[in-house]
């Protein structure tokens, strides 16, 4: 990951895209000191990338040598420390180094863990309520599950984290790095992502009722299915983002960036601010407007 940076794991995926054509293909993890990545996808574009890629027919990737296709289940993961189940409820692990530890379940409610190092740490369903995470390191660490609600996380790196389903409820998120995050399903009712950097996160299906999205990167996000209702979005970037079926009930969208935004299915209620040509616009895109009465089909048709 430090080899590489965030930028250059951008570039190296749209490549990996191109020849699994499959645009569905994502990052599941980079392990830690090489540039060893870990994918996931559908068997076809996977089974087409083994195949491009072990034959020999592709050999470099943005300059990068290919050396190894070998599949995940026959590679040595990377251990850490196995701290499942432990209880650290309030500890004081200011600045600990836990990468790749397997923290499954423990309770690290309260704990202090400002720049602690958890990349590629494995935190399903854990405790972390409360927590002081203030710049820690959360990279490529999988968090399924796992209870945020009203932690610290500002200013934490979180790119490639894996969060399906994690409870991050009035969490403090602002200017954190969620690049590439999986946020599939997660709840952030009343979280503050304020200035966060989202794009081409996995935002379906996640609550998001009166969250602070301001002046946030969800350029080529996916949102499809989120709630959105009440949500703060002024300044927010949504170029090119999947909003299929998603709702902005008494969502002030003055100056939010909707070009070029999948809106099929999107459902828009009480936006006063919304302009009658800005509705017909997104109507026209396959939005729909609940506050809108449906045309009268037998209008035109005498009694």
């Amino acid at each position: 990951m430090n080899q590489l940076g965030i930028d250059g794991l951008r570039a190296l995926l749209a490549e990996l895209q191109k020849l699994a054509q499959d645009p569905s293909v994502e990052v599941k993890g980079v392990r830690a000191e090489s540039i060893e990545v870990e994918l996931q996808g559908s068997a076809e574009a996977l089974e087409r990338l083994r195949s491009l890629l072990g034959s020999g027919e592709v050999t470099q990737i943005l300059g990068l040598r290919v050396e190894d296709t070998t599949p995940v289940e026959q590679m040595g993961v990377p251990k850490g420390l196995d701290l499942s189940w432990a209880n650290l409820c309030g500890a004081d692990l200011t600045e600990v180094s836990l990468s790749w530890a397997d923290l499954r379940k423990a309770n690290l409610s309260r704990a202090n863990l400002r720049r602690a190092n958890f990349s590629g740490a494995n935190l399903g369903m854990a405790d972390l309520s409360g927590a002081n995470l203030r710049r820690a390191n959360l990279s490529v660490a999988t968090l399924l599950g796992a209870n945020l609600s009203v932690a610290n996380l500002r200013e934490a790196d979180l790119s490639m984290a894996n969060f399906r389903g994690a409870n991050l409820s009035v969490a403090n998120l602002r200017e954190a790095d969620l690049s590439m995050a999986n946020l599939c399903r997660t709840n952030l009712s009343g979280a503050d992502l304020s200035g966060v950097d989202l794009y081409r996160a996995n935002l379906s299906g996640a609550d998001l009722n009166v969250a602070n999205l301001s002046g946030v990167n969800l350029r080529r996000a996916n949102l499809s299915g989120a709630n959105l209702s009440g949500a703060n979005l002024s300044r927010t970037d949504l170029g090119r983002a999947n909003l299929n079926g998603a709702t902005f009930r008494g969502v002030n969208l003055r100056g939010v960036n909707l070009r070029k935004a999948n809106l099929i299915g999107a459902v828009f209620w009480d936006n006063s601010d919304l302009t009658e040509l800005d509705k017909t616009d997104f109507q026209r895109r396959g939005a729909i407007f609940q506050d809108i009465p449906a045309p009268d089909m037998f209008s035109s048709f005498g009694h």
